[in-house]
């Protein structure tokens, strides 16, 4: 089984990334959506891009989607949105389930990283936005062959 990295990150820069790897799944999309569902996870699309959102020597960082969580829920079956970026791929998106299931499951998980935004009120609709953490999620992959991911890279030493 290969692992995939990936980071979380802080889009400030006021935070080094944190990266994790995620190994390889034979579960079908379906199956990883059903099990995350069970567990509070819903799937939305963000507003924001996959862009690169860091470059650093021989590796970069694509933000293809955000995990939120709603530490005071009042609707207990949503308790994390994974938030895919604008062009993420279906990989991605799987990936971006399977990062919000360990989030659900672990509280602890990348503890530090999450932003915390207090309740609100939207800005364009008025609404009540309820108090969420945020965890900014990139794929690592390595500058000198684009089509791998960074495991390598990372493993060598490679900051980002």
């Amino acid at each position: 089984m290969t692992a995939t990295v990936f980071a979380g990150y802080d889009p400030d820069g006021e935070l080094a990334p944190r990266f994790f790897p995620l190994g390889q799944t034979a579960d079908t999309s379906d199956t990883i959506t059903d099990r995350a569902y069970d567990l509070g996870v819903r799937m939305k699309k963000g507003r924001m891009m996959r862009e690169i959102v860091s470059m650093s020597g021989d590796t970069v960082l694509i933000h293809f989607g955000t995990i939120i969580r709603f530490p005071k829920s009042d609707k207990p079956k949503v308790k994390t949105i994974a938030r895919y970026a604008v062009g993420a791929t279906e990989a991605e998106k799987d990936a971006l389930v399977r990062v919000a299931e360990i989030a659900a499951l672990d509280p602890g998980f990348m503890a530090g990283m999450w932003e915390h935004l207090k309740a609100s009120r939207h800005p364009r609709e008025g609404d009540l936005l309820p108090e969420q953490d945020h965890l900014h999620i990139a794929l690592v992959t390595d500058l000198l062959n684009p089509g791998r991911y960074a495991a390598t890279a990372i493993d060598q030493g490679a900051t980002a």
